[in-house]
């Protein structure tokens, strides 16, 4: 049975980021599971971009746009900036400015930090 908290979080739309903080760790407890660690929380994010990239779900360019984004926003990005995918960052710059790797080389590189990325979670 669902908990109040879960509830709750359910019926949230996501436009107040900080009203979904406040009630996630209990929505968590709720349904029997906890938090992961920022380190654990980077990786499963990372895997999941890793997949949906080589699915097709999501373009190259895209994905290294959205690392670009993350690093940016965070204050303090160090696990974010892990290897394979975080090694992505400063990517964005290269393409289409004209100089550097040509596009195909670029999304080569992608997708095989992705696969890279997909290998070491299931390793």
């Amino acid at each position: 049975m669902d908990g109040e908290k879960l509830r709750i979080l359910a019926g949230l739309d996501g436009r107040d980021p900080h009203e979904v903080r406040d009630v996630l760790v209990e929505a968590l407890a709720d349904a029997g599971t906890s938090m992961p660690s920022r380190s654990d929380a980077v990786k499963i994010a990372y895997v999941d971009m890793a997949r949906c990239c080589l699915a097709g779900e999501a373009s190259e360019r895209w994905l290294v746009w959205l690392i670009e984004h993350l690093v940016i926003e965070e204050d303090d990005p160090e696990e974010m900036l892990a290897p394979p995918l975080g090694a992505l960052y400063g990517l964005h710059d290269e393409w289409g400015a004209g100089w550097g790797r040509t596009e195909s080389q670029l999304i080569a590189a992608v997708r095989a930090a992705c696969t890279e990325q997909v290998a070491l979670d299931e390793a």
